[in-house]
């Protein structure tokens, strides 16, 4: 029992602390754009693993998950 109340208020700190960085920062927590921009690269990625071609124009850390992926992948 302890450690769900444990794990609730991590949950309930990390909901506060993003919370007043929107309030802070003046950022819209629903910006559509941002979810639109996440669909694309999601979708961009996806077709790229299950093609087996990495393009080039990924950031380092993002190919190197990608391989790392590729490398690991079970059947």
């Amino acid at each position: 029992m302890e450690e769900t109340k444990a794990l609730g208020s991590l949950v309930v700190l990390y909901e506060h602390k993003i919370f007043v960085q929107v309030v802070l920062l003046q950022i819209c927590s629903f910006d559509q754009w941002g979810v639109d921009l996440g669909k694309g690269l999601a979708n961009n990625i996806h077709a790229e693993l299950t093609e087996n071609k990495i393009s080039e124009h990924h950031d380092s850390s993002t190919k190197g998950l990608m391989t790392f992926y590729k490398k690991n992948q079970i059947s």
